[in-house]
């Protein structure tokens, strides 16, 4: 049968900035290389079957085009639901490239469920907190598209802080969203503090969004101070019921819009320039802000106050702290490589050596390290099995990885590269190698399943659609949710008998023939393909010289 067609740290509000506070904050620069791109992706979902939003569509809207105004190319969706989420992701990063400008705008509702932030599809049918990993965008995932593609500035922009419809159905019934570990180089920006629900607004556009909108449009401030600005005014307007949040720090500035024609850069040096007088009001706001970073031990709290206030009266005793806090954080990361080049060391094999390499690449000992890989023998890798119940055989708990395929044929043929990723572009006849060869090593009698074995295997004691279950998103990687890519084995729900990714990530190879045995047949669908082939009972049957990136398999072994 011929192949199947592929169809920040700290964000406090402290009023609004005045003309002679903006003046003397103001850091002038370029706030990117002349050949940055921008790429936003932005996501107004209000059409809910559960608790309909009146404004979130307006904002996307309003938000698309001033983005597109401030030079960005914007991926621009409403209503987004289950199936299009995976899409909508693949299709931002697939315009993402290195040091780029990256911006994802999300308004619509928002849920946690133990610490990890949700942005449910339109046609999420949540009965369970069970149900929401699989029916939304996980605001985790997104951060991971933009670090993967190497952007130099990625923002996050989430007005989804609304009150939580499925709460009643929910185990904890907290509000609001959940604090992030922002990735380096990133800034997240939340609507109102995580914990507190935020407000749709009274007119066209939320509370948030509204605010942000005028603010973007103002020449020479960076985007936090856009941020405190917006903090101020969303705060009054509330009556402090709501206070917009800030999570991370850029490596440099970022501007919407520059600032004027005459505008010159701040040099840069150790010596402060000579503190601009403040008016009452203003100094207290300074005072406020320094009272709450001079109570922190993180270096990039004080980096913060020095952006915020360059010629401030605390520029001193900010600079002093922060050099300080630096020097604690590089002794304690030079004890952290020690101690990891001791426990190399101590192991004295292959896998220290390497393990220590792949934490510190460019570290004080990786000269030693490499030479001492050289001169040792990389283990083998033995696959781990799960034994069948009822049955006289086992079966590999995961597909075969990358590095266990490495470890006996030395060669990598795979095109997503990852230890723990499945292997993939490999064909039945190569397959036949590596058990071969595994099997004189270990002296074991590794093999493929057959078709039978498989597909017991499969249902793990469980007759259902899929391997294990009905759900496939639970179990499966696939062309919905997979962004175009295989996926590290073993972090799908596993089936009855702990077997994973049985549905999705890649094809498998069994040993059995199809017709007179020029082809052999694969099961159980892949990343690239949709429900339909990770069905149990779906087959294909290809060349035994065939391969393709989608193409693994997973061994068995007969119990003695």
């Amino acid at each position: 049968m011929p192949r199947p067609l592929r169809p920040l740290l700290l964000a406090l509000s402290l009023g609004a900035l005045t003309p002679a506070q903006a003046e003397r904050t103001l850091v002038i620069a370029p706030e990117a290389p002349a050949t940055e791109k921008r790429v936003a992706l932005v996501i107004g979902n209000s059409a809910y079957v559960q608790s309909p939003l009146r404004n979130t569509l307006n904002d996307a809207v309003a938000m698309a085009e001033k983005l597109r105004a401030l030079g960005f190319e914007v991926i621009e969706k409403h209503d987004l639901t289950q199936k299009q989420i995976g899409r909508a992701l693949g299709e931002f990063r697939s315009r993402l490239s290195p040091g780029d400008a990256a911006l994802f705008f999300y308004a619509g509702h928002g849920v946690q469920v133990g610490g990890v932030n949700y942005l449910p599809a339109v046609d999420a049918d949540i009965g369970m907190e069970e149900d929401v990993p699989t029916q939304s965008i996980d605001v985790n995932r997104v951060l991971e598209v933009m670090e993967k593609s190497k952007t130099r500035v990625n923002l996050v922009f989430l007005d989804a802080c609304r009150n939580n419809p499925y709460s009643r159905s929910f185990r904890s019934a907290g509000e609001g969203l959940a604090r992030i570990a922002a990735p380096s180089g990133s800034l997240i920006f939340y609507a109102t503090r995580p914990g507190s629900v935020a407000e749709d607004g009274e007119g066209q556009n939320g509370l948030y969004t509204h605010n942000l909108l005028a603010s973007m449009d103002l020449p020479g401030l960076t985007v936090e101070q856009i941020q405190k600005r917006v903090a101020a005014e969303v705060k009054q307007a509330s009556r402090g019921r709501q206070e917009p949040w800030m999570e991370g720090l850029l490596d440099g500035e970022f501007y919407f819009r520059q600032g004027g024609a005459n505008a010159a850069p701040l040099a840069r040096n150790d010596a402060a320039p000579p503190p601009v007088p403040l008016a009452p009001s203003e100094a207290s706001e300074e005072v406020a802000y320094w009272s709450e970073v001079s109570k922190s031990d993180q270096a990039k709290a004080y980096d913060a106050y020095l952006r915020l206030y360059p010629n401030g009266r605390y520029v001193a005793q900010a600079r002093s702290r922060l050099q300080r806090e630096q020097q604690n954080v590089d002794a304690r990361l030079r004890l952290k490589e020690d101690l990891a080049w001791q426990d190399a060391q101590n192991g004295n094999d292959f896998s220290s050596f390497k393990s220590y390499l792949a934490l510190y690449p460019e570290g004080r000992y990786a000269a030693q390290a490499k030479l001492k890989l050289s001169r040792l023998t990389p283990p083998v890798k033995e696959p781990e099995m799960a034994a069948i119940p009822g049955r006289n055989y086992e079966m590999g708990k995961y597909e075969v990885t990358q590095a266990e395929w490495v470890s006996v044929m030395k060669v990598n043929p795979s095109t997503f590269r990852g230890e723990e990723l499945p292997v993939e572009k490999v064909s039945w006849q190569e397959v036949q190698e590596y058990i071969r060869r595994l099997n004189q090593i270990t002296g074991k009698n590794y093999r493929l399943p057959t078709e039978e074995e498989w597909k017991h295997a499969c249902y793990g004691g469980n007759e259902q659609e899929y391997c294990g279950g009905s759900h496939l998103s639970s179990l499966a990687w696939h062309q919905d949710n997979a962004y175009s890519q295989t996926h590290r084995v073993g972090q799908k729900q596993a089936n009855g008998y702990g077997l994973h990714d049985m549905s999705g990530n890649v094809w498998e190879w069994v040993q059995d023939c199809y017709g007179n045995c020029d082809h052999r047949i694969v099961h159980g669908g892949s990343w690239y393909l949709g429900a339909a082939e990770a069905r149990v009972a779906a087959r294909y049957w290809y060349d035994p010289n065939y391969s393709y990136n989608d193409v693994g398999f997973r061994l068995a072994r007969t119990l003695p």
